[in-house]
């Protein structure tokens, strides 16, 4: 079970690198408007938080000991990703929406969706730090 584990969490940390550096990038670079752009990356980490949440509620049940660093910090991270989908994520999609997809550089709605971006893009470097965090415990608890 310990193996299964740190398979899901190397899956996962694969998943935030893959999409954090390539796919978002990607999207941004290949869709017509930036408006477009966010709408497809909105659906690709919707879906890597249902994977994440998924993965650490198996990854917390195959563990031994049940409690313990690693299930405090898959917890803090399943907390950090209900944060950013249901608090973060539908600030910047009101923002987005109110302004047609269109930011007037500058203006208010424009700072705040910058604002809660960037939010938005801290607690997804947070999450894989964690993550990482929790691989390494779990690297050196199998060398033990």
């Amino acid at each position: 079970m310990q193996r299964l584990s740190s398979l899901l969490l190397c899956l996962w940390l694969g998943a935030f690198l893959a999409i954090g550096a390539l796919v978002a990038p990607a999207i941004f670079d290949a869709a017509e408007t930036s408006s477009q752009a966010g709408l497809i990356a909105g659906v690709v980490f919707e879906r890597l938080n249902i994977s994440g949440i998924c993965f650490a509620a198996v990854i917390i049940c195959v563990q031994r000991p049940i409690v313990g660093l690693a299930t405090v910090l898959l917890g803090l991270v399943v907390l950090l990703i209900l944060v950013s989908q249901y608090v973060i994520t539908p600030k910047i999609e009101l923002l987005r929406d109110l302004s047609g997809g269109v930011f007037r550089s500058g203006s208010s709605e424009y700072q705040a969706f910058w604002k809660w971006h960037g939010i938005s893009n801290l607690l997804f470097l947070v999450e894989a730090i964690f993550v990482t965090a929790v691989l390494c415990l779990k690297f050196k608890e199998n060398q033990n």
